[in-house]
């Protein structure tokens, strides 16, 4: 299960990356950051389970 999120993390975390590339500015990319943090946690989660 944790699978799926592991690899949506990886692209939300390209995004984020494409993002910042993109906008410097890191308030035009908090809204992917905070996905990122969100998934990364329920990754960790998953994994500890």
């Amino acid at each position: 299960m944790y699978d799926n999120y592991y690899y949506d993390c990886k692209v939300i975390k390209d995004l984020f990356f494409m993002c910042m590339k993109l906008h410097p500015s890191p308030n035009k990319c908090k809204s992917v950051f905070d996905m990122w943090i969100k998934c990364s946690y329920n990754v960790n989660i998953g994994i500890l389970k």
